[in-house]
C-alpha cells in the first residue's frame, strides 16, 4: 500500500515580485512613503499574492488595513486590486487562493 502526501508550499514572495508589487500600488497612494505593508508568506499559487497595506487619507491619518489582490502571469504583474469580495458570489478571492481574512501580526 502506498501513501501519498501532498505538501503546499508556503515561502516569502520573490524581491523582484515585491518591487513590481510596491511600484505599481504606489502610484495610487496618497503618501505611499509613509504607508505600512504586511507581507504573508506566498501560498501554493505563484501567480496570485495577496497583501495588506495601511496608507494615509488627506488628513494625514492611517485609514486601516486593507487586502489587496494580485495577479502574476509567470514573472509580469498583471493587475493588483483591492479584495473586494465578487459582486455577485460574495467569493473572497484571497481567502480562495489560501490566505488569511484578516492581516498577520
Amino acid at each position: 500500500m502506498f501513501a501519498i502526501s501532498i505538501f503546499l508550499a508556503v515561502a516569502a514572495i520573490s524581491p523582484a515580485k515585491k518591487a513590481a508589487i510596491q511600484k505599481h500600488i504606489s502610484t495610487g497612494l496618497l503618501d505611499s512613503k509613509s504607508a505600512r505593508w504586511k507581507w504573508p508568506a506566498q501560498q501554493a499559487d505563484k501567480d496570485v499574492y495577496c497583501l495588506w497595506i495601511n496608507g494615509k487619507n488627506r488628513f494625514g491619518a492611517y485609514t486601516g488595513w486593507k487586502q489587496y489582490y494580485v495577479k502574476f502571469n509567470g514573472p509580469k504583474l498583471e493587475y493588483a486590486v483591492d479584495n473586494l469580495p465578487n459582486f455577485f458570489t460574495r467569493e473572497d478571492r484571497c481567502v480562495t487562493a489560501g490566505y488569511a481574512s484578516t492581516p498577520p501580526d
